[in-house]
């Protein structure tokens, strides 16, 4: 049974992690899973990452926002009580918005086209699958 394109040819051409250097991005991490925080932390420190901030809320990363000025915003889609969609919207269409363009990266285990057209609709730049 394929998967309709060739595996191996998927990292042709792509440069090694090892080529980009990410030591002066900052970037915010917001999702709601304690242990979601600390792993995608420990994942961008052991990239090269040195100012990553994390918060457990939608509020929290939009009033972070404010006093950190993140170059990429990574965002779970599923939060309790706001969701990453809202979140996006919070930053893309209010007016007071300290950075309306910043990237952004959205955390699914929807990883089906159909389920990315919202988030994507709300100004979402990338996906990521879960597990990571």
């Amino acid at each position: 049974m394929g998967v309709g394109y060739d595996v191996a040819a998927l990292g042709q051409g792509v440069p090694p992690m090892a080529d980009y250097n990410i030591e002066n991005l900052k970037f915010l991490f917001v999702d709601d899973n304690a242990n979601m925080r600390h792993l995608m932390s420990t994942i961008l420190s052991s990239l090269g990452a040195k100012d990553t901030t994390t918060v457990d809320s939608v509020d929290k990363g939009f009033g972070k926002l404010y006093d950190f000025d993140a170059d990429i915003v990574i965002c779970d889609l599923r939060m309790e009580p706001l969701d990453g969609i809202e979140f996006i919207k919070m930053i893309r269409n209010n007016d007071t918005s300290p950075n309306r363009y910043v990237p952004i990266i959205m955390l699914t285990a929807h990883s089906e086209p159909s389920a990315n057209e919202q988030p994507r609709d709300a100004g979402v730049h990338e996906f990521m699958a879960k597990p990571v």
